[in-house]
């Protein structure tokens, strides 16, 4: 900001000062205006913090201010006692540089003499690591002004804003826990890469790893636990990909990594499995052995996708698969897949532009009482009757139904159409009804349910709610405070598909229950272990007597079956060898006989199948 203004003053003054001026001041002849003018400037351009300095048109050293001389002490003493350019600029160097190499030493000389006479602004280094921008200009043919201006507390500043707004870059792209890529850098690096690949087309795979199990830990051990597990997990799973693996902690248990090199089906079932297995080995935190397992989804570019977000769908997609087949293992997105993924979006649209009174009905499969040989109650099984589709069941549409909102529409009319049937039962039967995990959370949603019976006038007590185990691991104290309020209207609960969950027996104690429905798998299974069977089955009707609560044994499909059941001890039972799913019709035609008491009916039920 100096050089203009300094640089237009001594083309004024040039003439005098070069007639007059020696080294370190001037004695030629003037008046004494022109003296006490010239010496004024000298004295103000001395105590400048920039440095300043008026050469001959050889460069031969007129005058130099203090600054110039304490930023390169050498170069001007050695001007001074009229060495060359090139002279004093070697020693200046030499004194800063001592143990510079020949061929450096050379090449800064060259550098910094050509930089003197350039006429170009440059950044040159002075005495103490000082940082000075340079300006040289001629004044015509009467000698060179050169002007220094300190940068180097600018220079520090902005090497200080550099290091700051580095460091907010890196906060802001790594995740603070596993000091792994966070998910906004992840995606940032997916986006780049697919610029990059798509002019050459090749391929890559997108991974999403989710750990199978993380949630118990952190409910047994506590989240400082869970944090470490989450640590060593990002050091085993880093360490078992390649080096220019781009990896990420996407955000709670979910990693995600994108893999490079030639991503093969064959090396990425390979890679899961590795990663897989790494995972499964325990983990020690402060002193207690941990397991988990880990599920992994892949999806190839650009054969599953070409956009980032589809990529992400579809690894997602993937990884759903193995969790639902085993888990602890790696799935590839295929084209099988994306067949799934079509008949999803066709049921997601079906499901939207349904007519829900004309295509949602119910059939009913009764309850036995396996001691009294009585029917009991009665379960409504949803089912979809739709114009192209066919007839489904709740296994085809239910996920479909809840993460599309639509159950919001479906359940009210089934259960309206429930009571409209039940209303025809004898009065000692019982409806039970299934609601999904997040009807159940909903508290203001089954307070609706709740008042469609009363509307209906059908007894609270004869109506019996059943929940998945899902629904506890979702929300459990949520699902508590509904189930009370339910108990309090007088709606009895029941819990569906005990035995497919993980956390059945640790929130039992705490569920507000009346039956405790075992899954048809369940007995499939212990069916095969004929030695434990009974004992399996003895163990959960004591569970239940001890809960005070009725057991009820469904997918009861032959007398072998029924005889394990039998001796076991169970309450009540329901499935395919007693009676198949019928409509409302063949439910009123079983009690047509004698509405007051099923019993006669389901004692000629069991005396036929006996």
């Amino acid at each position: 900001m100096y050089k203009g203004f300094i640089c237009k003053r001594f083309l004024h003054l040039h003439k005098r000062i070069l007639s007059r001026a020696k080294v370190g001041g001037g004695n030629g002849s003037g008046n004494v205006s022109d003296t006490l003018e010239l010496s004024t400037l000298l004295e103000a351009i001395d105590r400048l913090e920039s440095t300043f300095a008026l050469y001959d048109k050889d460069f031969r050293l007129l005058f130099a201010n203090k600054s110039a001389k304490k930023a390169w002490p050498r170069l001007y003493s050695a001007l001074e006692e009229g060495l060359s350019q090139e002279e004093a600029v070697s020693q200046e160097i030499s004194a800063q540089f001592p143990n510079l190499p020949n061929n450096e030493f050379n090449r800064a000389v060259t550098h910094t003499l050509e930089t003197l006479n350039s006429g170009r602004p440059q950044v040159i280094s002075a005495r103490g690591g000082r940082l000075y921008q340079t300006f040289f200009e001629r004044l015509g043919d009467q000698g060179i002004v050169g002007i220094g201006i300190d940068l180097t507390e600018l220079k520090t500043k902005q090497k200080q804003l550099q290091q700051l707004a580095d460091e907010n870059h890196r906060l802001a792209n790594i995740d603070s826990l596993t000091k792994l890529s966070n998910r906004r850098h992840f995606v940032a690096q997916i986006d780049e890469l697919i610029v990059q690949r798509e002019r050459t087309a090749e391929p890559f795979a997108v991974a999403i790893l989710d750990l199978d199990g993380f949630k118990s830990v952190n409910d047994v051990y506590g989240h400082p636990a869970g944090d470490e597990l989450l640590r060593q997990a990002a050091i085993r799973i880093k360490a078992a990909l390649p080096d220019d693996a781009i990896i990420a902690r996407l955000g709670g248990d979910e990693f995600g990594f994108v893999y490079t090199n030639n991503p093969t089906d064959m090396a990425l079932a390979a890679l899961g499995q590795r990663i897989c297995n790494d995972l499964s080995a325990p983990f020690n935190l402060d002193g207690d052995r941990v397991y988990v397992a880990a599920s992994i989804g892949f999806a190839k570019f650009p054969t599953a996708a070409t956009s980032r977000s589809l990529l992400f769908e579809r690894a997602d997609f993937a990884l759903y698969h193995a969790k639902e087949n085993g888990k602890n293992q790696a799935v590839i997105f295929s084209a099988e897949h994306e067949l799934r993924i079509r008949h999803q979006a066709n049921l997601e649209l079906a499901i939207r532009e349904s007519d829900v009174e004309d295509e949602f009905q119910l059939e009913f499969q009764p309850i036995f009482d396996v001691e009294q040989q009585t029917v009991v109650g009665v379960e409504a099984l949803a089912r979809w009757h739709h114009p192209s589709l066919g007839k489904l069941l709740p296994g085809d549409f239910l996920d479909v139904a809840q993460s599309t909102g639509q159950l919001q529409r479906i359940t009210p009319t089934l259960m309206r159409k429930a009571l409209s049937a039940a209303k025809t039962w004898p009065n000692t039967l019982f409806l039970a009804f299934n609601l999904s995990a997040t009807e159940v959370i909903t508290t203001g949603y089954v307070h609706e349910l709740v008042a469609i019976a009363n509307d209906n006038g059908f007894p609270p007590h004869r109506l019996v709610f059943e929940i998945t185990e899902n629904a506890m691991i979702r929300d459990s104290s949520k699902v508590v405070t509904v189930l009370n309020k339910l108990r309090r209207h007088g709606v009895r609960v029941g819990l569906d598909d005990f035995g497919t969950g993980f956390s059945s027996l640790s929130h039992l104690a705490e569920m507000p229950l009346d039956f405790l429905k075992v899954d048809q798998s369940f007995l499939t299974s212990i069916q095969a272990r004929k030695k434990a069977a009974a004992a399996i089955l003895q163990s959960v009707c004591d569970l239940s007597k001890t809960l005070q609560v009725q057991t009820i044994i469904e997918g009861v499909e032959t007398q072998q079956q029924l005889g394990i059941v039998q001796k076991a001890g169970v309450d009540l039972v329901q499935g395919f060898f007693f009676s198949r799913p019928m409509s409302a019709v063949g439910i009123e035609r079983l009690f047509a006989e004698d509405q007051d008491s099923p019993a006669s009916t389901a004692q000629l039920i069991f005396s036929a199948k006996n």
